[in-house]
C-alpha cells in the first residue's frame, strides 16, 4: 500500500475536531451553558493534539493539498477551528482535519503516517529557501553565526547584519516522528554549557554538520575537535529559553502595605478631607 492510500485508509477511521470536543463534553456528564466552560473543552482538544493522544490528519495548503498528518508539536504554533476543522498558521494551512486515537494505532502507522507526511512536508521547505534567506545574515564565516535558542522550539540565527527567527524544524534539529528536539539539538546544548562532547558523538556531530554547511554554504568545519574538551562549535550558542520569564521575575515590581502607617493622618488634601468628615 502506497503511503498515500495508507493516510486516506486512515482518514476514514478518524472523527472531526468537533466530534472531539462533543465527545469530551459527554464524557464529561456536564452541560456546557457558557463560554467559559466551552474554551475550557476547545483547549482539552487542542493540548490533546499537541501532547499526541490523538493524530491529526488534513489536506495541506502548502503540499498541493494533499494528505499529510500532521506533526504533535507543530499544534503549538497554529489557530484551530475546531467547528470548521481548519488550522493555520504563520506559513501552514490545513483543512478538513480529522483526528484518531494514537493508542489504538500500533507503532508502526504511527511512524508510517508521521514519515509519509515529511516527505510531503519537506517539499514545501526548500534548501534553496533556506540558504537564500541565511545569506541575508552576510556571514562570511562560522564565527560570525550565532544560534540562540528561545521558548517554544524556536532559534534565533544570528549574523552581521541580521537576524532570523526560526523553528528547530528548519534547522533539523527536532525529531519530527517524537515530536520533540533531537540528538544534535541536545549536543548543541551541552555544549552552550561548556560540558564535554566526546568523540563517542562523532557520527551524530557529522551528521548536523553535513546540515549545517548546507544551509549556511560557508567555509570550513562548523566544528573542531579537541583532546580535552571534544568537539567545539565554531559558531556561538546561547539557551536562551528560560530569558523572557527571568526577565519578567526581574521586572515585575511589588508594593507593600506598611500596615503601621495610618494613611488617614498624612498631611495632604485627602487626609485633612477623611479628618474632616470622619465619623
Amino acid at each position: 500500500m502506497s503511503s498515500k492510500n495508507f493516510l486516506e485508509t486512515l482518514y476514514e477511521s478518524g472523527i472531526s475536531p468537533r466530534e472531539l470536543l462533543h465527545l469530551y463534553i459527554s464524557e464529561s456528564h456536564e452541560q456546557v451553558w457558557d463560554d467559559g466552560l466551552q474554551e475550557m473543552f476547545e483547549r482539552r482538544v487542542l493540548n490533546t493534539l499537541v501532547s499526541g493522544e490523538y493524530l491529526a490528519l488534513g489536506y495541506s495548503a502548502d503540499s498541493r493539498g494533499e494528505l499529510v498528518a500532521i506533526p504533535p508539536h507543530r499544534w503549538r504554533f497554529l489557530e484551530l477551528d475546531i467547528i470548521e476543522g481548519k488550522a493555520k498558521g504563520e506559513d501552514v494551512r490545513y483543512t478538513g482535519i480529522k483526528c484518531l486515537k494514537r493508542e489504538a494505532l500500533s507503532e508502526d502507522e504511527q511512524k508510517l503516517a508521521l514519515m509519509a507526511s515529511l516527505a510531503q512536508v519537506d517539499t514545501t521547505e526548500s534548501d534553496t529557501r533556506d540558504s537564500e534567506s541565511f545569506e541575508a545574515l552576510n556571514a562570511k564565516a562560522w564565527s560570525d553565526i550565532t544560534l540562540r535558542f528561545l521558548k517554544n522550539d524556536f532559534v534565533e540565527v544570528g549574523g552581521p547584519d541580521k537576524k532570523i527567527r526560526v523553528s528547530l524544524e528548519r534547522l533539523d534539529l527536532m525529531n519530527r516522528t517524537k515530536g520533540k528536539p533531537n540528538v544534535a539539538f541536545d549536543l548543541l546544548l551541552k555544549m552552550a554549557k561548556r560540558r564535554k562532547v566526546s568523540s563517542k558523538q562523532k557520527q551524530s556531530i557529522s551528521r548536523f554538520r553535513r546540515t549545517l554547511e548546507e544551509k549556511f554554504k560557508l567555509p570550513g568545519n562548523p566544528f573542531q575537535f579537541e583532546e580535552q574538551r571534544g568537539y567545539v562549535p565554531n559558531f556561538k550558542i546561547i539557551d536562551d529559553r528560560n530569558a523572557a520569564d527571568e526577565r519578567a521575575k526581574k521586572e515585575a515590581v511589588f508594593t507593600t502595605i506598611d500596615d503601621n502607617i495610618d494613611y488617614d493622618d498624612e498631611n495632604d488634601p485627602a487626609g485633612e478631607y477623611l479628618h474632616e468628615h470622619d465619623r
